[in-house]
């Protein structure tokens, strides 16, 4: 008989595709939130945080993402099939970057930033990356493109887990110093953000 879940309340069986003592629902939801217990940030919750951050970015922080988004090489969305995952993070950048125009560099900033100061139910170090990661990748659009005649709808998968913490530690090898001299100022902001919203 399989051993159960780790997850004490799960009476699920461990699932060997998954890889770790987990059943395959909470491996699932590991890799796509980086928490065992804990779902993603909502839109709603992240949304004040991310304006605050957009309103208060330098613009010699914003000019540093642009350089690196264009350092990058394209790489189409339909070729990242067997790229490790820095290499998967970079297409991700470099498919907004394109998708996004001029803005891109301001919107993956803010997204990342908003998203690191937004409150968070856990300060699992996994969690936090994995939601700076999917914050920026929200910004990307799917592809589309004809197969066979047929019109396809393609976009990249975060579903694992290593792409997700190897974009966040990208784009945080930019904001780590000034995020951490200005979390205060984009919380007080996005305080005031939610108090005009009502």
């Amino acid at each position: 008989m399989s051993s159960p879940c780790i997850v004490s309340t799960c009476p699920r069986p461990l699932d060997p595709v998954v890889g770790g003592p987990y059943c395959n629902i909470h491996g699932k939801q590991l890799r796509r939130c980086g928490s065992l217990e804990f779902t993603s940030l909502k839109s709603p919750e992240r949304r004040p945080y991310i304006l605050a951050a957009r309103a208060l970015l330098p613009p010699g922080l914003i000019g540093e993402m642009q350089q690196l988004l264009d350092s990058l090489p394209f790489v189409d969305q339909r070729n990242v099939n067997g790229l490790r995952p820095a290499a998967k993070a970079r297409c991700i950048l470099v498919n907004i970057r394109r998708q996004r125009g001029a803005d891109a560099a301001r919107l993956i900033l803010a997204a990342a930033i908003g998203a690191e100061c937004c409150p968070k139910p856990t300060s699992n170090e996994r969690y936090r990356k994995v939601q700076v990661a999917r914050s920026i990748f929200r910004l990307l659009r799917s592809q589309s493109f004809e197969l066979f005649d047929k019109r396809v709808v393609y976009r990249i998968s975060l579903q694992g887990g290593r792409a997700a913490l190897a974009l966040c530690d990208m784009v945080e090898a930019l904001t780590y110093f000034w995020t951490k001299d200005n979390r205060q100022r984009i919380v007080d902001a996005a305080k005031n953000e939610r108090g005009g919203a009502h």
